[in-house]
């Protein structure tokens, strides 16, 4: 007998742990995406987390411990002011600020590695405030068991 699969996912609605996921997404045995990213966004020249970025993050680290992942990464970018050197170290400190508090949320470090990019990895313009603010960011990306 078939059984009832909403989201058209390949996993039965009653095993299903993230119902609604999107189409075309990979998805493990507990019908949760296989690649999660979610991104934080900095204040200029800062490494500390919003109150919104914490409550992203709590979500996150709920998630992976129902999940079975394998690992994360943490990457961290900055815009193009200040010295390329500066700017790698501070995306280190913002991929640090997101592992760390996974970890203070449960999430065992060893499992979570920090990559930092600096201002070598643009998302958008740095010619302008408006879209240079939006590459102070870290991106959280996680690969869970297939």
């Amino acid at each position: 007998a078939k059984c009832s699969d909403s989201d058209g996912d390949g996993v039965c609605d009653a095993d299903d742990k993230c119902p609604g996921t999107p189409a075309g997404d990979r998805v493990g045995p507990f019908g949760c995406s296989c690649d999660v990213v979610i991104r934080t966004n900095f204040a200029f020249d800062s490494a500390v987390l919003t109150a919104e970025d914490k409550a992203t993050l709590d979500k996150a680290a709920a998630r992976l411990k129902e999940l079975e992942f394998v690992e994360g990464t943490a990457t961290g970018h900055t815009d193009n002011i200040g010295t390329a050197e500066y700017n790698m170290a501070l995306a280190n400190r913002r991929g640090e600020a997101v592992r760390d508090y996974l970890v203070s949320r449960g999430i065992s470090a060893d499992r979570l590695n920090v990559v930092s990019y600096g201002e070598e990895r643009p998302k958008h313009d740095n010619t302008r405030e408006e879209t240079r603010r939006l590459n102070r960011r870290a991106a959280l990306i996680v690969t869970v068991v297939r």
